[in-house]
C-alpha cells in the first residue's frame, strides 16, 4: 500500500514537472528572440512539434498511472530523474539567455560563437532525454521486458530521423513551389537586402554569395530596387561579408551611393533581426535575397518574430551533390530553429 501511495505521488510529480517543462520550453524559445508567451502562436511547425512531444509524454504518462501496480518503483524513479535532468537544462538555457556572451566571454575568447555552440549542445542533450523518456514510457506501457534501453535509443534514432525528414521534405517542397518566391514585376521596393555568405580566397564572394549579387544587381538596373542593402561580418583575416559584396557591385557599375551596409551581424537569425529593427519602417518596403534552399528557413525565422517580408530567390544554380547538401544543412538548422529558437 505505501508503495501504491508513493508511487501516486510520484506520477503526480511527474505529470506536474512535464507541464512546467513544456511552458519553461516554449517561454525560453520565445524570450531568445524578444518574445513573450502571449506571442506563443500554438499552430506554428515548431511549437506542433513540441506540443506533440510534450503531449504524448503527458499522455504516456497518464497511462502509464493506471497501470502502477505492474510498474516498478524502481521505473518511475529513473524517469523522474530524467526528468529533473531536462529542466536543469532549461535552467541552464534561461541563465545562458539572462547572461547572454557576457557569461560565456569569461570562459572561451570567441564569446557568442562559442555561446551558440554550447547552448545548440545542451539544447540536443534535452531533445534526446525528451525522446528517451517518450521511447522508454512507451516500452514499459506495453510491457517489454527484454533489452528496454537499447530498444528506446533506437527509437530515439527513429524519432530524429523522422523529425529530420520532414524538415528536408519541407524544404524541398517549399523552395520548388513557394509563392512566397514570385513577386509582382511592377512592384518596386525601396531595399533589396542581400544576405551575406561566405567570401573565399582574395576576399572574393563564394559562387553562392554571387549568385545573390547578382539577382540583386538585375533587380536594381530593372528599377525592380532601389537600394541594395548587404549584411555579414567576417572570418578572422578577412574583409567583412557586407564589403565584399559591396566592392563586386561596385565592379558591376552599381554605384556605391546606393549600397549600404551592415558588418556585425552572424547569422540568419541575426540577419533578419536587423532587418525588423533596423530596416522596417511605415515608409519604407523591402525584399529579401537568398537562395531557394535557404529561404524556407528565412521565411520561418522572420514569421517567427511577426515580420511579414518578401522573398526573392537568387538564380544561381548547384549540382545536384551540393544542392542536396545545402537542403541537409538547412533541415538541421530549420530543425533546431523550430524546437528550439536558435
Amino acid at each position: 500500500m505505501k508503495n501504491i501511495i508513493k508511487k501516486i505521488h510520484l506520477m503526480f510529480i511527474l505529470i506536474v514537472g512535464e507541464i512546467f517543462t513544456l511552458i519553461l520550453w516554449l517561454f525560453i524559445k520565445h524570450r531568445i528572440h524578444g518574445l513573450s508567451i502571449a506571442d506563443v502562436n500554438p499552430f506554428s511547425t515548431g511549437n506542433i512539434l513540441i506540443f506533440i512531444i510534450s503531449i504524448v509524454s503527458l499522455v504516456f504518462l497518464i497511462f502509464t498511472s493506471f497501470a502502477l501496480s505492474r510498474l516498478e518503483l524502481k521505473k518511475i524513479q529513473i524517469y523522474l530523474s530524467l526528468l529533473l535532468t531536462t529542466i536543469l537544462i532549461l535552467m541552464l538555457q534561461a541563465v545562458l539567455l539572462v547572461k547572454g556572451a557576457r557569461l560565456i566571454e569569461t570562459i572561451d575568447s570567441s564569446g557568442y560563437e562559442f555561446y551558440k555552440v554550447f547552448s545548440t549542445s545542451t539544447w540536443g542533450i534535452f531533445l534526446l532525454i525528451k525522446l528517451f523518456l517518450i521511447s522508454y514510457l512507451f516500452f514499459n506501457l506495453i510491457k517489454s521486458r527484454h533489452l528496454v534501453l537499447i530498444k528506446s535509443f533506437n527509437l530515439v534514432f527513429i524519432y530524429i530521423v523522422m523529425l529530420l525528414a520532414y524538415s528536408f521534405i519541407y524544404i524541398f517542397v517549399f523552395s520548388r513551389t513557394s509563392l512566397d518566391y514570385f513577386y509582382r514585376s511592377d512592384r518596386v521596393f525601396d531595399f533589396g537586402v542581400v544576405l551575406g555568405a561566405a567570401v573565399w580566397n582574395k576576399n572574393e564572394p563564394s559562387p553562392i554569395f554571387q549568385g545573390r549579387l547578382d539577382k540583386a544587381a538585375s533587380l536594381f538596373k530593372n528599377g525592380t530596387i532601389k537600394n541594395i542593402f548587404l549584411t555579414g561580418s567576417n572570418a578572422p583575416g578577412e574583409l567583412t561579408e557586407a564589403s565584399v559584396g559591396k566592392n563586386y557591385l561596385i565592379n558591376l557599375d552599381i554605384p556605391s551611393n546606393k549600397i549600404y551596409t551592415e558588418e556585425k551581424t552572424t547569422s540568419t537569425i541575426e540577419q533578419i533581426h536587423f532587418i525588423k529593427n533596423n530596416l522596417i519602417s511605415k515608409n519604407e518596403s523591402l525584399c529579401v535575397i537568398s537562395d531557394a534552399f535557404h529561404l524556407p528557413r528565412v521565411r520561418e525565422i522572420a514569421h517567427f518574430i511577426g515580420l511579414d517580408i518578401t522573398l526573392i530567390r537568387s538564380n544561381y544554380k548547384l549540382e545536384l551533390l551540393t544542392n542536396v547538401w545545402y537542403r541537409i544543412r538547412e533541415s538541421i538548422l530549420l530543425l533546431i530553429f523550430w524546437l528550439f529558437g536558435i
